[in-house]
């Protein structure tokens, strides 16, 4: 008797997705996959006419109307609750898909049962361009800085062995649950947290995952296109709120997830990665006072999370030291770093002086003691 394909629920939240979410859903339906159970798109109050384009093109998708922007998280978990695919796979509207996608992802997620998360070789499409520059193969999470494995990186195959597969857990973009997985690791009605709002939710739901035992693996035959940021690409304050929101929630995600046992082991690292963080040099849209900004906010919300922490560190199932491997360290000391910055500073001031010239031959000596690291 012939086994049936597992069966798979499509959650899509839209926002103003223009052609966007038009192009990523005709990649959905070419796919060669055959037991796409549901579609489910949760339009955020867009204003763009996209959600009247995809009723027009795709009537039998399912469209939910929120009457506002609810954020990625609820939205997403409106689609999951109502949706009942053994499968549930997640698109940003700025995803493009192979169409042998789902049928590799369903590959990878049926080789092991303890598997509930799935990630395929995210390529960058940029403004439309597809390349074969890397978007993400997993999370990685070196000294607790969630980040794309792979991002920007020319695909030589670097990604695609063995000792790749494991991963901490997919982007957010175009990730494969199960629903097993998502229903065992959910807190109340909560699949994604909804204190989250947008960003980091997939490293927190990947680290809860985790915790209670499950796998995420990456597929490199899954390939994928990601737009990055087409929500952010012309509006200034989600540009802001990207890095404000982001690091605001990368605390919370470690608030909620680390144990204390942990935190005891690790917090002299984490206080030293933290430090050098958060005083390093600002870049647009990510001052210092930003990552400041999402420090307090962050502390600010640790009250409404406490019992969410709890549910979550009572339910643990596997020695957290099992996941030290994705948090490894090869660090600058704080003391190293805030010298290396007093050098960096008094050199400038020489030069700011021109006092360089007058120095002459012991310049090299100057820029060997004071720029070096």
């Amino acid at each position: 008797m012939i086994k049936e394909k597992p069966s798979i629920s499509v959650s899509m939240v839209n926002w103003n997705g223009g052609t966007d979410i038009i192009r990523c859903l005709e990649s959905l339906y070419a796919q060669t996959y055959t037991n796409i159970k549901e579609i489910m798109i949760v339009d955020n109050g867009s204003t763009d006419g996209s959600v009247e384009a995809v009723e027009k093109k795709f009537p039998e998708a399912g469209v939910l109307k929120n009457g506002s922007n609810l954020g990625f998280c609820k939205a997403h978990n409106q689609a999951i609750r109502i949706t009942e695919g053994e499968f549930v796979l997640l698109l940003n509207f700025d995803i493009l898909l192979e169409p042998d996608f789902l049928s590799y992802m369903v590959s990878a997620m049926t080789s092991e049962d303890k598997i509930g998360m799935a990630s395929g070789k995210l390529y960058q499409n940029v403004n439309g361009t597809k390349t074969k520059k890397l978007d993400s193969t997993g999370i990685t999470m070196y000294q607790y800085f969630p980040a794309p494995r792979g991002g920007s990186e020319e695909d030589t195959g670097q990604y695609d062995i063995d000792s790749c597969r494991y991963i901490f857990g997919p982007c957010g973009a175009a990730p494969l649950y199960r629903r097993k997985m998502l229903d065992d690791i959910k807190y109340q009605q909560e699949y994604f947290d909804e204190e989250f709002v947008n960003y980091v939710e997939d490293v927190d739901l990947a680290w809860r995952a985790q915790l209670r035992g499950w796998k995420a693996v990456y597929e490199p035959s899954a390939v994928a296109y990601h737009e990055r940021g087409a929500t952010r690409k012309t509006n200034r304050q989600e540009q802001k709120n990207y890095f404000l929101k982001g690091h605001r929630n990368r605390y919370l995600s470690m608030y909620k997830n680390i144990t204390n046992k942990e935190w005891k082991k690790n917090r002299l690292k984490i206080i030293n990665s933290e430090l050098v963080f958060l005083l390093g040099p600002g870049q647009s849209k990510n001052t210092t006072s930003t990552r400041f900004k999402a420090l307090r906010e962050a502390r600010q919300l640790k009250k409404s999370l406490q019992n969410k922490k709890k549910y979550i560190q009572s339910r643990i199932k596997i020695n957290p030291q099992e996941l030290d491997s994705f948090f490894a360290y090869d660090q600058i000391s704080i003391f190293r770093f805030l010298g290396a910055k007093l050098k960096n500073k008094i050199y400038h001031f020489i030069h700011k002086l021109k006092l360089r010239q007058k120095l002459g031959p012991i310049n090299k000596w100057l820029k060997r003691k004071f720029l070096s690291s």
